[in-house]
């Protein structure tokens, strides 16, 4: 049984579906759905943060990561399996690769040159209004995010530098695999209309 229908029969349980629009019944059905994928992505990813010991350090990727991909984008795929896994594969690689960088110069620079590919991305991928929209908040976001790394290293926690630069490579890496994703499909599509 997969997580559609397990929201359908919840949905279905918890309103009299013939009293409810049928367009109103598909959106119950479709937040619902989403809400249990998050709660299990989450409770895999805190699971696995707290047997390997980096809560801490998964909880500001997160906070990280999901802030600029709620504004950036990346990686879309199909099945919830295979987000999921992608997901936390992504989380846990992530907080490996800020625990093993070696905080310098080049960290830091490398980082503000990915951010400002991030902020390319948005542009080239949504038309003006969207563009507008997201390019304001994303600013407001990575303003956001510079105050919470300026305040730990006023706290002399430089670690949290690492953490930024592994959360926007991991968005970096997503946006480039959409991009190659969205080229193949669009091969795909030219093939078969030819």
């Amino acid at each position: 049984m997969n997580l559609e229908n397990i929201s359908k029969r919840i949905i279905d349980f918890i309103f009299d579906t013939e009293e409810v629009s049928t367009k109103k019944t598909c959106v119950y059905y479709y937040v619902l759905q989403m809400i249990l994928e998050s709660i299990i992505s989450t409770s895999i990813t805190l699971l696995f943060a707290i047997i390997f010991n980096k809560m801490i350090e998964t909880l500001f990727f997160l906070i990280f990561f999901i802030m600029l991909r709620i504004y950036v984008g990346g990686l879309h795929l199909n099945k919830f399996w295979q987000c999921c896994l992608l997901s936390n594969l992504v989380i846990f690689l992530g907080v490996f690769i800020a625990e093993k960088t070696e905080l310098n110069l080049y960290v830091i620079g490398f980082t503000i040159f990915l951010i400002m590919m991030l902020f390319n991305y948005v542009k080239k991928t949504c038309d003006y209004k969207e563009r507008q929209f997201f390019l304001k908040r994303l600013k407001r976001c990575i303003i956001f995010i510079l105050g919470i790394v300026f305040s730990f290293v006023m706290l002399r926690r430089y670690y949290i530098i690492n953490i930024l630069f592994s959360s926007v490579l991991m968005i970096t890496l997503a946006c480039i695999a959409q991009w190659i994703k969205e080229i193949k499909g669009g091969e795909k599509n030219e093939r078969l209309n030819n």
